[in-house]
């Protein structure tokens, strides 16, 4: 039985088996130990992915012209756990061809701050993060 309540979410595993037996998690050969072991790995997963979400959250309610190293460390390495549980979505955006100059980074500026403008009633922050694992680019919350 999984509940979600107010003060977490709690796994409840009943089963019936003679008292004098019923050791289920100190003998790793016991059949319901590699439950016991997945539900606790998966919360402790849980857990690290919510305080990564937390963190990418608590960028909308700073400014984003302060950014330090260690932020952007941790931007980093929140965005990549994120990224992991994430769906993909991929929009093919037209840009100027690579000979144009600096065309492509004025306009890469323009739709940053478009998209971090309040014209679309949306909090929305640029996040310090320019690359995470194998992707590359501006990342917004």
């Amino acid at each position: 039985q999984v509940l979600q309540r107010k003060d977490g979410i709690c796994v409840d595993i009943h089963f019936e088996t003679c008292r004098a037996v019923f050791h289920p998690f100190r003998s790793k050969s016991f059949p319901l130990y590699a439950l016991y072991e997945r539900v606790r790995r998966r919360d402790k997963d849980t857990a690290k992915n919510l305080r990564s979400r937390t963190n990418l959250l608590a960028e909308l309610d700073s400014s984003n012209d302060i950014q330090n190293e260690r932020g952007s460390k941790q931007q980093e390495e929140d965005v990549a756990r994120i990224m992991k549980v994430s769906t993909p979505t991929v929009t093919k955006m037209r840009f100027f061809s690579e000979g144009s100059g600096s065309a492509n980074d004025i306009l890469c500026n323009l739709i940053a701050r478009h998209l971090t403008s309040d014209l679309f009633h949306t909090q929305t922050a640029q996040l310090s993060v320019e690359h995470v694992d194998r992707h590359e680019g501006v990342f917004f919350i």
